[in-house]
């Protein structure tokens, strides 16, 4: 596994728009800001010289939010995704290192993928916190590595993320889970 900060664009901007959701995206000029001010870090993920995957990271304060994750299609369940979780919890071991992946809603559509995310998370590592968040109406359950984060931190780290245009249309609600 090749691991390149010297991304191929066009593949990760393909990737970023087929394995998200339009209403769970960001415009990818914001994740774009925030490698340039040092917020960020977008890395690309190479077998051999095949792109496989991508992660876009940010930092706020001692948080590293592992904010998008994907892996090609072509190349899940291969382990991929779970070599590149090692390597980000290597790099990022003196961190708080978080996560949010959509929740279970009991909705038929898509809830087999999202259970699936979720173990994969947590055979990963990821231990779940005690809230969901309501992003742009997505419900997100939050997880964390070894130290948790509070829900004020979260939305801190969401609103420092947005650009102007974002935050005026953003809807950011809190619940506590009942896990």
């Amino acid at each position: 596994m090749k691991v390149n900060t010297e991304y191929t664009y066009d593949k990760v901007v393909r990737l970023y728009n087929e394995a998200f959701p339009r209403r769970g995206r960001i415009a990818f000029e914001s994740l774009l800001k925030h490698i340039d001010t040092g917020e960020g870090e977008l890395t690309a993920y190479y077998a051999e010289k095949t792109f496989v995957a991508f992660s876009y990271v940010c930092y706020f304060k001692d948080i590293t939010y592992l904010f998008y994750f994907a892996v090609d299609p072509e190349f899940r369940n291969r382990g991929y995704g779970t070599t590149i979780l090692k390597y980000l919890k290597m790099k990022y071991r003196d961190k708080k290192f978080i996560l949010a992946a959509e929740a279970l809603t009991g909705q038929k559509k898509g809830e087999a993928e999202r259970e699936r995310r979720i173990a994969f998370y947590e055979k990963n590592g990821f231990n779940k916190s005690n809230y969901i968040i309501k992003e742009n109406k997505i419900l997100y359950e939050v997880f964390h590595l070894t130290k948790p984060i509070g829900a004020e931190e979260y939305i801190n780290i969401i609103r420092c993320i947005l650009n102007k245009k974002e935050k005026k249309h953003f809807k950011l609600e809190v619940y506590k889970s009942d896990i």
